[in-house]
């Protein structure tokens, strides 16, 4: 967990909303905060696409979404100060700048690292989001084996080192 967490008014995970831009309802999953502290939501529609597979999720703030009543809302304790500090994957290596948090509709946070470089075609090399369990960080104190036992069970992680996103 990180060193220093701020309290944050944030609307509520697994909440179904009406989204203003498609007019459909869609379910909030995830909420992401970005290094300059504005939080946006991931908000999955319903429904499947030909082959099977849920349709694309909606990334979007928080007045794209009609919100009615103060229920919509939570306060919640989230990591901010790993925002912008070096963070490394102790599995892979992976080491970068974290560029957002994320947080699932399970509890679990998630940090996207942005590694600095390119590749050798020149592109910049995409970030990755790995649960902040796994990393290190000045801004993370790390947790004993019974702390991460009970907090993976608590909040476990859906995934971990995937692509979602710069």
């Amino acid at each position: 967990m990180a060193k220093r967490s701020d309290l944050l008014r944030v609307l509520k995970l697994g909440i179904v909303l009406l989204d203003h831009g498609t007019g459909e309802c869609v379910t909030l999953t995830h909420r992401v905060i970005d290094t300059d502290g504005h939080v946006t939501y991931f908000a999955q529609p319903n429904g499947l696409d030909v082959d099977g597979a849920p349709v694309a999720p909606i990334h979007a703030c928080e007045s794209r979404f009609d919100i009615r009543g103060s229920d919509a809302f939570e306060m919640v304790t989230l990591p901010i100060d790993v925002l912008g500090k070096v963070v490394t994957d102790k599995a892979s290596g992976f080491t970068g700048v974290c560029i957002r948090l994320i947080q699932h509709a399970s509890g679990c946070v998630h940090v996207m690292i942005q590694p600095k470089g390119r590749t050798e075609k020149g592109r910049g090399i995409d970030p990755l989001d790995f649960d902040i369990r796994r990393c290190e960080s000045v801004a993370i104190k790390p947790m004993s084996g019974d702390e991460f036992r009970q907090d993976t069970k608590s909040k476990p992680s859906p995934s971990s080192g995937c692509k979602i996103g710069r």
